[in-house]
């Protein structure tokens, strides 16, 4: 599996830092991950075996799903999928594969990056969303030990959630309102 997420061109330095803290987890899963070297855009893209593509703007969150006017829309078509995995191949060949280190996550060479043209590639945001995820789950639950870059992803998250729910206490309030509402209405229903 090959993951295609913006580099520095990003337009959110602090959403940047969060994706960067899952690279380790999927690197060591053995999926490659590759930053794109040219500007960024909202839409996001996959491509599965070639045949099934998804091309949209939601994000992997609530809010997408719920509170925003996103659209996606899924194709399963062999030519479709061919012209998006052939996309796909050439933003690859525009972009800087991330390895391990010993100690941490790196692009694999400085001399690889080079700027190119603004093209769409796949999103960073779902796979930040993801490790935000498992890191919050893994502190709750203490499933395993933390590393160097959950501890900062921690930190920084931890500031700004607390900076968020003591300056502007309704954006907190709002969506676990929603949350909670939603999934006891789940568990009426399953009940």
């Amino acid at each position: 599996m090959r993951l295609l997420v913006s580099g520095s061109g990003s337009d959110i330095a602090l959403v940047q830092r969060l994706t960067r803290g899952g690279y380790r987890r999927l690197l060591e899963g053995g999926v490659r991950v590759f930053e794109w070297n040219g500007t960024m855009m909202h839409a996001k893209s996959a491509v599965a075996d070639g045949r099934w593509a998804r091309v949209g703007s939601s994000n992997l969150n609530l809010q997408s799903w719920l509170g925003n006017w996103e659209l996606d829309v899924a194709v399963e078509d062999a030519d479709f999928g061919a012209q998006m995995q052939a996309m796909f191949e050439q933003d690859l060949s525009q972009s800087t594969e991330v390895v391990l280190s010993r100690h941490r996550v790196r692009p694999s060479s400085p001399r690889q990056r080079r700027h190119v043209p603004h093209r769409a590639g796949p999103s960073r945001a779902a796979a930040g969303a993801l490790r935000l995820g498992y890191i919050v789950g893994a502190t709750l639950v203490e499933k395993r030990p933390l590393g160097t870059s959950d501890a900062r992803t921690l930190i920084i998250g931890g500031q700004a959630l607390t900076l968020v729910a003591l300056m502007w206490p309704a954006v907190v309030a709002v969506p676990l309102g929603l949350f909670s509402a939603w999934l006891g209405t789940a568990w009426l229903a399953r009940g």
